[in-house]
């Protein structure tokens, strides 16, 4: 998978996540800083996500595992993301914990 793919299906997996959360583009905007426009190119796989905001999504949408959020890139394959109600309480515990650990990071840097 190539860049252009991985931000395609990574742009599509966030318009399903805001789309199943009920949230326009100018919702997801307000809670993340991002203009509406940036999300818009996001979604359309236009602009890429950086690491940061990546995990800004996952605390947001509640994705925890941060891999199942991005596409394989070794494949084709589409890309699952599991609900929060899904995992397990330990896994919810170890994923919040790298979310919290790479927003500490970001902040302190």
């Amino acid at each position: 998978m190539n860049a252009e793919s991985f931000n395609r299906e990574l742009g599509l997996a966030i318009k399903r996540l805001r789309e199943k959360n009920r949230m326009t583009q100018q919702n997801l905007s307000d809670q993340t800083g991002l203009s509406r426009a940036t999300i818009a190119n996001i979604e359309a796989g236009r602009q890429a996500l950086s690491a940061y905001m990546a995990c800004v999504f996952a605390d947001l949408f509640r994705c925890v595992d941060l891999n199942n959020y991005f596409p394989d890139i070794k494949s084709n394959q589409k890309m699952h993301l599991r609900s929060h109600s899904e995992l397990t309480d330990k896994q919810k515990m170890e994923s919040l914990s790298v979310v919290t650990n790479a927003i500490v990071e970001k902040r302190s840097s």
